[in-house]
């Protein structure tokens, strides 16, 4: 009898045992929640449409991860509001299947219709306010999908912004878009924990400076990128058991990765992303990259020859549209001139403000243009971007505009380096 009891006693100890080890894996596995600001009021439509199959096939099996998307398509119609089901029956691969598509051929929910005339940061406060208080989960992905232009500090800004809307004529801020994120937060209580541009030119440290407020990660391309964009199938495949560290460490390399496969030669060679630890990013790199200007603005005070030489070497560094460069090239190609002029405690400083950027980079690709330019040196490259005047006309007309940036406001002395370069130079005599 004893015997009997004590088998029961150790059956039941090994089926709580059994069942506590069923919830510590089942707790391992965080649930998602995935929120797509998708403006397709454009030319973007039919890839809008594809998004939406690789979404699909990405459902597949993955009960961890939920798809709501805000799609804005070409017409008067307003906006859709989706939940996006899983569909194991795969797609064509080809443009023009998706060029005819309708969104009744997908696996969706339309929850909601907004009128086309509600403005664009409207529509995008009140997607993530009502996904957060409809489903609160353990992380919480916000993308920013269409059109981008890089860094804006008001909509209408000669060049910048994203979401860009052709019906009415619109595009988000990136103010606009941290105001939801606070204000979501504020009400929710809900941490969103990672930010991604799906859109061109988004990736600098204008930008995702004005994110440390709101999100712990925020990725992006600093380069124009193909229209395909993310691949969806890969990253939620991935996202079943990946926490956002996880993410934020992996992404740039399923992006580059996934791309690939269904990218033309050109586009190959142009592919970049990283992703960035926001908050790393503002107190780690910010402060050592403001010592490090202050030095130097310095040395090009007593050395006012220096700067012709510096300007020339700094305007042909490697640039994207906008004049965006590759922020850790950059410091390279200043850190390369010190150590040539022999600068060796100057160099120093611009090392301690690149070691600070990698600990901020979580993770970066790029393609094969990359290996083959001679001018990226690729033990700098990191798909990071940051703006670098390409001639006084660009700083006249964009100068105003970055000086209202986080990076300016916090690291002054990079706001001094670029304004004392640019400035123009009263004459000595007048006439």
């Amino acid at each position: 009898m004893k015997v009997k009891n004590n088998l029961e006693y150790f059956l039941y100890i090994a089926l709580a045992l059994c069942i506590s080890v069923q919830g510590a894996f089942a707790f391992d596995r965080p649930s998602w929640k995935v929120l797509i600001y998708m403006q397709a009021d454009n030319n973007l439509a039919p890839y809008a449409y594809w998004d939406l199959a690789e979404i699909e096939q990405g459902l597949v099996d993955n009960e961890n991860v939920d798809i709501y998307v805000e799609l804005d398509l070409p017409g008067n119609e307003g906006s859709y509001r989706l939940e996006v089901l899983a569909n194991a029956q795969e797609k064509p691969q080809q443009l023009s299947f998706y060029e005819q598509a309708h969104l009744s051929q997908f696996n969706i929910d339309v929850l909601k219709i907004t009128d086309e005339e509600v403005k664009q940061k409207d529509k995008l406060q009140d997607f993530i306010l009502w996904a957060q208080e409809q489903k609160p989960t353990d992380n919480t992905l916000v993308i920013i999908w269409g059109h981008g232009e890089g860094w804006n500090a008001y909509r209408l800004a000669q060049f910048g912004g994203v979401a860009l809307d052709d019906n009415p004529v619109s595009r988000l801020g990136v103010d606009d878009i941290v105001d939801v994120l606070k204000t979501t937060q504020s009400i929710t209580n809900e941490k969103i924990n990672f930010v991604a541009m799906d859109a061109c030119l988004m990736q600098t440290a204008e930008v995702a400076l004005e994110f440390s407020s709101v999100t712990d990660y925020i990725s992006g391309s600093t380069q124009i990128q193909n229209f395909r964009g993310l691949p969806y199938t890969k990253v939620l495949t991935f996202m079943k058991n990946a926490t956002s560290y996880e993410l934020a460490q992996n992404l740039s390399s399923i992006h580059i990765v996934g791309t690939k496969e269904i990218l033309n030669e050109v586009d190959k060679e142009k592919a970049t992303i990283s992703v960035v630890n926001t908050k790393e990013l503002n107190q780690v790199f910010v402060y050592k990259f403001n010592k490090a200007m202050k030095k130097l603005n310095k040395y090009l005070k007593k050395n006012p020859v220096a700067k012709l030489s510096l300007i020339h070497r700094l305007q042909n560094t490697p640039s994207f549209l906008g004049n965006s460069r590759d922020l850790s090239s950059f410091i390279g190609e200043i850190q390369k001139y010190l150590l040539e002029n022999k600068e060796y405690a100057l160099y120093d400083r611009f090392d301690e403000a690149l070691r600070g950027l990698k600990e901020s980079i979580m993770s970066y690709g790029y393609g094969d243009q990359y290996l083959k330019a001679n001018g990226y040196y690729l033990g700098y490259f990191k798909a990071f971007g940051v703006w670098f005047p390409g001639n006084d006309r660009d700083f006249q007309n964009r100068s105003q505009n970055f000086e209202k940036s986080l990076l300016y406001q916090n690291a002054p002395a990079w706001a001094d380096f670029i304004f004392d370069l640019f400035r123009p130079i009263k004459p000595v005599f007048s006439f």
